[in-house]
């Protein structure tokens, strides 16, 4: 089973709004970006705004007979800056789309003397020039010709002889003229891919039917996926549309979905939003996980140094102790993996994953030594990472089962970007569950803030969970398993919430539920194993790291499915076709990162008619409305509206006259202005002293030097809820103390600071350097959408031989 199709599989029991099972309908027209699609088809636009080529890789599941989709009039070659339309059937059910990168088909398709070019073909007829001018025999497999061995009687050609023998080529591709057979382009080629990531077996065209064959690849991993399902009955414009950008096979290029219709007012559409990635994961992937290759010696995007480029990916540093993989002190990161991907994994060369080793794949998880304190269960690191019982470490019988997930309930979360949009996390005991670890919150609905005292949030809605008089019930997608129980949840307005069991916390796999045929562990951040084998994943292969990968994952793209986190933010919706008959049009641009543009300052204008009694004066605090309706470069425009309040908020004096008086200021004319909330704007408003890098110098081995970051909240009004965290490999760095650490919340031009260390480590000698990512969240309803700012500072150092003291 391919990776795709296995981890499809593995996370069947993960409920995610937009993956389904998936059916290849007839009828997908790939058309020129000026097209045009009919009234009842969705239409998906795919931009490629890398400076480098890509090939469009496509996959859905066999439901129906398959039929090749139409070929784009570029083939599945996208030159930077321009796209391809896709017209999706009214009634489409996840449908994949992927960029493949680093892809060489001219070279590898070409005749055996290698001067004949690649040739597209859609029969086994469109390849008869290329057999006469050869003398070759040649199949359409995959949407191109390529060389039938089966019909070479001495195999002596290099796209043959590979296939019996040492080769003479090593990149062959071709055909083993097995009629009839998916397998049919199965010949050796020991690089195993003609593209460096989302390579789909070679193919030119990844799924598609030929002359009677069919021919399906899942991408080789890693690969940034976008996924889309519509819903209509037949002939009628489509209701609803699910999407989601997914790391489910990994990262390999950003990608950024606008919406460009408005969506149905009658219908709630709160995710109904543009999803991107905020910055490139490939710059931040954790060491362990990363996908390398040495720079290239062609001019490209990203210069690596002297004459030394990186095409497709993120130019970084090497590690402090070198590597055959580094080139001038530079590699080319040019995919993120989650770690079960990478366990076991031979990545060809000039593509390797030197972490694969260090991720201890096949070794039991040692006992913790500092708390939280568990028991290990003998779990693998690999059943951690796949969240399945791989390693057999159970019962044999039982291989390949999975373990429960942790939002088959109310979701668990460890940010406000774990949940979706109109939702916040509830941390630190606000959700008022008991034996909740104060680092794990519950997601839950923000509501408007139209009442005083302030509402309580809504808990995500549970069938089996809607009042305290249902606490422990067993609830959520397994409601008989015991798993999940009804519990009391004195943050949220219902009082429940439906979470897996607390008490004790389930470690590891668990034990096998015959009824629901998984194992009891939990594939959350309530699984401390779990967590303790993301946290390995995220270190450097001696020490775990301070921040689980998944959260890397989901700091660089908020709202992505991160697998194997079963987080609830990853799949969006747009409920109701567009308003007027519009078009369901999406957007989806590979190679962009996701820069909303700031909002104005929202004004108010408040009635221009007082009354003889002050009841008409605008509250202190108007109301940022976003619209409904996403423009079509997918940025909400949100709209100030001044609530007038029914009860004034401002002090009358003591005998009202025909003009009323508010507090002790002038008389209000008829066009005043109310005092501003928040400026809902992401990420402008949060600074930091020094900023971009600071700067350690140089640190003997054994000793440690600290330094403060100073932080400041620049926003007019409004209050910012600080948390930190080093990301991916801390290099020895930590925060150790400072004002944001005792207090951190962070006034409206306020300042504190944050006290960070450098531990100097014998094992790492020389350059050191990562990531602090300092957020920071509004007050509570004081955004709509729970917005924070975000600010990333470099750490970075020099650790030098230990000084001998006498």
């Amino acid at each position: 089973m391919s990776d795709l199709n296995r981890k499809d599989w593995s996370r069947g029991w993960m409920v995610v709004a937009a993956v389904a099972t998936f059916v290849f309908c007839s009828g997908i027209n790939m058309q020129s970006d000026a097209a045009t699609c009919s009234s009842n088809q969705t239409q998906v636009t795919l931009v490629n705004d890398n400076s480098f080529s890509i090939y469009l890789g496509e996959q859905v599941k066999q439901g129906f007979p398959i039929l090749r989709p139409s070929l784009p009039p570029n083939d599945w070659k996208i030159a930077p800056s321009d796209s391809i339309t896709m017209c999706v059937p009214p009634a489409w059910t996840s449908g994949v789309f992927w960029a493949r990168t680093g892809c060489n088909f001219t070279d590898l398709y070409q005749s055996d003397d290698q001067t004949e070019p690649f040739t597209a073909c859609s029969i086994d007829a469109d390849c008869s020039s290329l057999a006469t001018s050869t003398g070759l025999s040649y199949d359409c497999i995959g949407g191109a010709c390529m060389v039938d061995c089966s019909s070479q009687s001495d195999r002596t050609n290099d796209y043959c002889n590979g296939e019996i023998g040492p080769s003479d080529n090593t990149q062959a591709i071709c055909s083993n003229g097995n009629t009839g057979s998916a397998a049919k382009y199965v010949c050796t080629y020991p690089t195993g891919v003609v593209c460096k990531t989302g390579d789909c077996a070679g193919l030119y065209q990844c799924q598609g039917k030929w002359d009677g064959n069919e021919v399906k690849s899942s991408p080789n991993t890693p690969a940034s996926l976008f996924e889309i399902t519509t819903t209509a009955k037949n002939g009628e414009t489509p209701r609803a549309a699910n999407y989601d950008v997914s790391n489910v096979s990994g990262y390999n290029d950003p990608i950024y979905v606008s919406v460009d219709f408005t969506p149905s007012s009658k219908y709630n559409n709160s995710t109904c939003t543009p999803v991107g990635c905020e910055s490139d994961l490939n710059a931040t992937c954790p060491t362990l996980l990363q996908i390398i290759e040495p720079p290239t010696s062609t001019t490209s995007s990203i210069p690596c140094g002297a004459g030394e480029y990186c095409e497709a990916g993120a130019c970084i540093a090497c590690p402090a102790d070198g590597g055959s993989s580094c080139v001038g002190g530079f590699t080319c990161d040019i995919g993120c993996e989650g770690p079960g991907s990478v366990c076991g994994n031979s990545y060809p060369s000039p593509v390797a994953a030197p972490g694969a080793n260090d991720l201890d794949c096949a070794d039991t998880i040692p006992a913790p030594t500092a708390s939280p304190i568990w028991t290990p269960d003998n779990s693998e690191y690999i059943d951690m990472y796949l969240s399945e019982n791989h390693s057999g470490s159970e019962t044999a019988s039982d291989v390949g089962i999975a373990m429960f997930s942790g939002n088959q309930g109310t979701p668990t979360c460890w940010g406000d970007i774990d949940c979706a949009p109109g939702e916040e996390c509830l941390l630190n005991g606000t959700s008022g569950i008991d034996g909740l670890p104060n680092n794990v919150g519950i997601c839950a609905i923000i509501p408007s803030p139209t009442s005083s005292p302030t509402p309580l949030p809504i808990s995500i809605q549970v069938a089996d969970c809607s009042s305290a008089s249902d606490e422990t019930k067993g609830c959520g997608g397994y409601p008989n398993s015991g798993v999940y129980t009804c519990v009391a949840a004195a943050g949220v307005s219902s009082k429940v919430a439906c979470v897996p069991d607390l008490d004790p916390i389930t470690v590891g796999l668990g034990t096998f539920n015959a009824s629901s045929t998984l194992f009891t562990g939990i594939a959350a951040p309530l699984n401390p194993e779990w967590n303790a084998a993301a946290l390995w994943a995220a270190g450097d292969g001696t020490n775990a790291g301070t921040t689980p990968y998944y959260e890397t994952f989901s700091n660089a793209c908020p709202h992505q499915y991160a697998w194997t986190y079963d987080d609830h933010t990853g799949g969006l919706a747009c409920n109701g076709a567009g308003q007027n008959h519009q078009q369901v049009a999406f957007t989806v641009a590979f190679g962009a990162l996701y820069t909303p543009t700031p909002s104005a300052t929202p004004t108010v204008t408040p009635s221009t008619t007082p009354s003889s009694t002050p009841t008409a004066s605008p509250s202190a605090s108007p109301t940022a409305t976003p619209t409904a309706s996403p423009t079509a470069s997918s940025t909400p425009t949100p709209t100030a509206t001044a609530t007038p309040s029914t009860t004034p908020t401002a002090t009358p004096s003591a005998t009202p006259t025909s003009t009323p008086t508010a507090t002790s200021s002038a008389t209000p004319t008829s066009t005043a202005t109310a005092t501003p909330g928040p400026i809902c704007s992401p990420s402008i408003y949060l600074s930091t002293d020094p900023s971009g890098t600071l700067a350690f110098g140089d640190v003997a081995a054994g000793d440690s030097v600290e330094k403060v970051l100073t932080v400041t909240n620049n926003e007019p009004s409004g209050v910012l809820q600080l948390t930190k965290g080093i990301q991916g490999n801390a290099q020895g760095f930590s925060v150790t103390g400072g004002s944001c650490v005792s207090d951190p919340s962070l006034g409206a031009g306020d300042t504190c600071n944050y006290n960070v260390t450098l531990h100097g480590r014998h094992r790492r000698e020389g350059a050191v350097s990562t990531q602090l990512l300092i957020v920071g969240r509004f007050e509570h309803h004081a955004c709509p959408a729970g917005d924070t700012q975000r600010v990333s500072v470099t750490l970075a150092g020099e650790v030098t031989q230990a000084i001998n003291h006498f």
